[in-house]
């Protein structure tokens, strides 16, 4: 009996790893795309035949949606709970991106940009900086939550930094 309950609970906390890394991929990506589009606007402007301004509009409604609607997504993870606003914004998310990689214009492009903000906004606006999902932070007890926490916070502070253009040496 005792065997079989230490093989349940080591595979509880490998599962929790795996959590861990799933959450810190979804924002990993989250964070990365709003950095990269200000990278390839000039690539948009000359791809589109579009005008500069009009190719901000991709980097604008990303960013509109994502910050606008923080507080109502977190109310709603409070209401409806994390995980599956979590899950939800992370596959609205990926597919809202393999659709801006298929836009055929500037227009659709800005579509799906604001498709991808709103995908981003339940997977930043539910992560463990700003409102812990009951899988990641409850699910890791003393030490265990303190390096779950940390780990977050580094991987962060590392997109931070590569945003910022400064070297990791």
């Amino acid at each position: 009996m005792a065997e079989s309950q230490l093989k349940s609970q080591s595979i509880a906390a490998s599962q929790k790893w795996w959590v861990m890394l799933g959450v810190g991929i979804g924002v990993l990506m989250s964070t990365l795309d709003v950095g990269i589009i200000n990278v390839a606007l000039p690539t948009l402007v000359q791809f589109f035949d579009t005008s500069f301004s009009k190719a901000q509009w991709a980097v604008l409604s990303y960013q509109l949606i994502s910050s606008s609607l923080v507080l109502g997504a977190t109310r709603l993870g409070d209401i409806w709970g994390k995980k599956y606003l979590y899950l939800g914004g992370l596959i609205l998310f990926t597919l809202s991106s393999l659709l801006c990689g298929m836009a055929s214009s500037i227009d659709w492009l800005i579509g799906f940009r604001s498709l991808q903000g709103l995908g981003s906004l339940f997977i930043s606006g539910l992560d463990v900086s700003a409102a812990p999902p009951e899988a990641v932070v409850a699910g890791f007890q003393g030490s265990y939550r303190l390096a779950a926490l940390l780990l977050c916070g580094a991987v962060a502070m590392t997109v931070v930094e590569m945003r910022r253009g400064k070297s990791l040496r």
